[in-house]
């Protein structure tokens, strides 16, 4: 599998993959997946969550309708309205990416990150909680 889908899988997660005030019903899925044994990309968003951190991401790469992700900065997006939305959204499985050689897939479960990355010969498990995220962000 290309890594090239993890950094936009993390990316995606954090930028759209946030705030719930409660459940709903009405999800955003995106379906991506290259021709023949190629890579099958899945992202699921609450709506509701969409709207709730849009606001958090108004900069020039995020603007319109549009995502523009050649610069690989975040430095405009407030990343505390974006995890505060993460954090209220209900556990699920925000990003799958399966690919030949490696499957990546980033979710919320019971307050903590999990990112879990599986290749051919080598195994990656994160598990962080939330808030502790929130710490890091705050600088304390």
């Amino acid at each position: 599998m290309k890594r090239k889908w993890i950094p936009l899988a993390l990316m995606l997660c954090l930028a759209t993959g946030t705030a719930l005030a409660g459940a709903d019903a009405h999800w955003l899925h995106v379906r991506v997946e290259e021709a023949g044994d190629g890579e099958k990309v899945n992202v699921n968003i609450p709506l509701s969550v969409v709207m709730a951190i849009l606001p958090a991401i108004e900069t020039d790469e995020f603007r319109g309708g549009r995502i523009d992700l050649g610069h690989g900065e975040i430095d405009d997006i407030d990343l505390h309205a974006v995890l505060k939305a993460f954090k209220d959204s209900p556990d699920a499985d925000f990003v799958t990416i399966e690919g030949r050689d490696e499957s990546v897939r980033v979710s919320k479960e019971r307050g903590f990150l999990l990112v879990n990355v599986d290749g051919d010969n080598d195994r990656v498990r994160v598990r962080l909680p939330l808030d502790v995220v929130d710490a890091l962000l705050s600088g304390g």
